[in-house]
């Protein structure tokens, strides 16, 4: 076996020199050293859904509500767009209008009180989007009572009668030019006369 002793400058050549006797390729470590400085890195996900959270809202009937859909969810990796915001199922038992990009006013049918609810979408930047859900609760309020009137008069002579005087108002006070005759008497006329009065005429006999 052969023994070369090298060193200093010497030594990168010959051996060199040994692999090319030795049919041994020569590997460049300087291009692929650039080939793994270029290498594209691989992103992790850092998790870009957008998560619309439920919203819950009350009110008292006869009322509206402000709600702003958008101050409970979440965006991810992307801003969410307050103009995506639209109704996607509309509520059953009131309306609901747009007003300002993320808000929905939401107001009850007349008269009705109980649960309620409806759905809306929202998307971000990069086109990603999720679908929230809004509970409503709406709160009865005291209605007026109207209380039985009675009248006595003889045929032909008009009577006029202060309905509204022994009605009970509810949680807000009687509005005298809401009254109005609902279904007419079997046996004489009824006229509006002033707010909160009815006059019954008796038909002839």
């Amino acid at each position: 076996m052969l023994r070369h002793n090298v060193k200093g400058a010497t030594a990168v050549p010959l051996i060199a020199a040994l692999l090319v006797a030795l049919a041994i390729p020569l590997v460049s470590f300087e291009a692929d050293a650039a080939m793994i400085q270029h290498r594209p890195e691989i992103l992790m996900d850092t998790g870009s859904s957008v998560v619309a959270v439920t919203d819950t809202a009350t009110l008292e009937e006869w009322s509206s509500v402000v709600i702003s859909v958008l101050d409970n969810d979440i965006a991810g990796a992307f801003p969410l767009v307050h103009d995506s915001v639209a109704v996607s199922s509309p509520p059953s038992r009131g309306s609901v209008n747009w007003t300002v990009p993320g808000e929905f006013v939401y107001a009850p049918h007349a008269n009705l009180h109980g649960a309620d609810s409806f759905t809306y979408i929202v998307c971000d930047l990069s086109g990603q989007c999720a679908y929230g859900h809004v509970d409503v609760t709406v709160l009865p309020v005291d209605d007026p009572i109207a209380m039985t009137d009675t009248v006595t008069t003889t045929e032909l002579v008009p009577v006029s009668i202060p309905v509204i005087k022994n009605d009970v108002p509810g949680r807000f006070s009687i509005v005298t030019d809401s009254v109005a005759v609902s279904r007419q008497s079997e046996h004489g006329t009824t006229d509006w006369t002033i707010p909160g009065e009815i006059t019954f005429t008796p038909a002839p006999t």
